[in-house]
């Protein structure tokens, strides 16, 4: 009968145990690898050692990542804490989300991301769930390399209005309060929850202090924060028509300015929309009109008025396409710039002829 070499089991595989962590009570814990030869039980060993994560209780995705929201919760917003408490529900369970963090590789990360992709969510939608996978792991496994590849961005073609639907939509309904809004979200450029946190005390004149807005809880209440971002706090001049439209609201002119909830605006916005016989768009796609029409004046004044962050991708990406009937009227204009210039120069050389 042949001798078993050092480490071979009964079975014929090889297992290589590596030391792990040493608990309270003493007792040394080790890290077990069988593979059937020797070769790839060290293999294992030191692929484990290469990446050895340094917590010293097992703990699974779902928990680590329950966790990290937790910990976070109490310095993000309120939506963004709600969108991650969604995801967790919904994308974290099963097998992938009982995998201990300590023996978690990159090929499992990228068989759950490709299971997303394959269910049929949006490329999104997979991203936003691997991001805040990796905002976990960057938190508890700080040394964890994530080697992955995420589907490709879709790019989406938002609808943008033009001044004529604005202001159709503007004329179509009687409701001062949804007019006004109307106008905050287009030549404002706000976003619906800022709308309905506006106060009156916020005017001066013809300036408006943007300082707070209303979003979403995790227990789906409206409550009254902060603005999105540091630069989401701003002032803008308000142009007379605007101005009017406010001051046109019923008295007495003191607290809210929009007396309702965010949603409530958006069910008023849909119902005047489809009276109105316009195209479908969103109460936000407003806000693309805002600015769209400041483009020409540069990213910088773009991302001031409308509360972006200094070289938002999001605003670039998102916001500064040019409204069709606009971008018409610039092509127009340019042909005609040139046609005019051409018949200059070719009527100077037939005199000199």
């Amino acid at each position: 009968m042949a001798r078993r070499r050092k480490g071979q089991l009964a079975s014929g595989n090889f297992r290589v145990q590596v030391y792990d962590y040493t608990d309270d009570a003493g007792k040394r814990h080790y890290q077990s690898f069988t593979a059937p030869t020797r070769a790839e039980a060290e293999a294992q060993a030191n692929d484990w050692r290469e990446h050895r994560r340094q917590l010293k209780e097992a703990i699974t995705v779902r928990v680590a990542v329950d966790h990290y929201i937790d910990l976070k919760a109490p310095v993000l917003s309120p939506s963004t804490v709600r969108g991650y408490r969604g995801c967790h529900r919904m994308y974290f369970s099963g097998s992938f989300g009982e995998k201990d963090l300590r023996q978690l590789k990159n090929t499992d990360i990228q068989l759950w991301i490709s299971s997303l992709s394959k269910d049929g969510l949006s490329p999104k939608t997979v991203r936003n769930a691997a991001g805040l996978l990796t905002a976990a792991l960057s938190f508890f496994l700080p040394d964890f390399r994530l080697r992955i590849t995420l589907p490709a961005k879709k790019r989406l073609e938002l609808y943008c209005p033009s001044l004529d639907d604005i202001m159709t939509l503007y004329h179509s309904t009687g409701d001062l309060m949804l007019r006004c809004a109307i106008l905050l979200g287009s030549i404002g450029a706000m976003r619906r929850g800022e709308i309905c946190a506006l106060e009156y005390d916020d005017l001066e004149g013809d300036r408006l202090s943007i300082r707070k807005a209303y979003v979403l809880s995790d227990s789906r209440e409206w409550v009254l924060k902060a603005p999105k971002t540091y630069s989401s706090y701003r002032t803008i001049l308000l142009p007379p028509f605007v101005l009017g439209a406010i001051l046109a609201l019923p008295e007495p002119h003191s607290g809210r300015i929009i007396t309702i909830t965010p949603d409530r605006l958006s069910g008023r916005f849909q119902r005047a929309l489809a009276d109105s016989g316009l195209p479908h768009f969103r109460f936000h796609d407003l806000r693309h009109f805002g600015a769209s029409m400041l483009a020409g004046f540069g990213d910088r004044y773009v991302e001031a008025y409308g509360g972006w962050e200094a070289g938002s991708d999001v605003m670039k990406r998102n916001y500064q396409t040019l409204i069709d009937s606009e971008k018409d009227k610039v092509k127009r204009e340019m042909a005609d710039m040139f046609q005019s210039r051409l018949s200059t120069y070719a009527t100077q050389n037939a005199t000199r002829d």
